[in-house]
């Protein structure tokens, strides 16, 4: 499969509707002033974007990314390597993409998510418990959303984000940073 080409005409349907989710979880993130959205399908970035927040997208889709109808907002890009400084963001949104990648990435590319946001995370998978899991055969880690829940747990605790918001039915979390001490 051509991801560019073929992908999203293909599985685009499947996708959440990113302007409904920042709408429900509003409280939790309107105070926020910058979002990175990696991956980016433009939808909640264009949205966050008409609000006057600072947004950027990161996508491996060269054909979603020249279709983006703002100039400088979103660039070709892999979630597993970003060149971002630290902190550069006060929030990383991540939608539909950690199930896309090896078990064996997934810890880094968290990781990296936690160096780049100052404030909180937001992330939303496909578990093997979702209906649509096995619609995608690009989906390589198929796990359970306990399994989801316990690893991202674990992983953000490191970098001192704790989970304040979780949502089974969307299999949606939302980690903020909290330093102890």
């Amino acid at each position: 499969m051509d991801f560019d080409k073929d992908y999203f005409e293909k599985f685009g349907g499947l996708r959440r509707s990113e302007i409904a989710l920042f709408e429900k979880y509003a409280p939790q993130l309107d105070y926020l002033g910058s979002f990175l959205f990696c991956p980016c399908s433009g939808e909640g970035l264009h949205y966050l974007h008409s609000l006057g927040k600072k947004t950027y997208g990161v996508d491996r889709n060269k054909t979603l990314v020249d279709r983006f109808p703002i100039p400088g907002l979103m660039r070709v890009g892999d979630a597993r390597d970003l060149s971002i400084p630290n902190k550069s963001f006060e929030c990383v949104v991540s939608l539909d993409l950690l199930e896309h990648l090896a078990p064996t990435e997934i810890v880094k590319t968290v990781e990296g998510f936690a160096d780049i946001a100052r404030f909180a995370i937001v992330i939303a998978i496909c578990s093997k418990d979702f209906k649509w899991v096995y619609n995608d055969p690009t989906h390589q880690t198929i796990w359970s959303l306990q399994t989801w829940k316990e690893l991202l747990e674990v992983t953000l605790g490191t970098k001192d984000f704790k989970l304040v918001e979780f949502c089974p039915n969307e299999e949606l979390f939302i980690f903020k940073y909290f330093k102890e001490g």
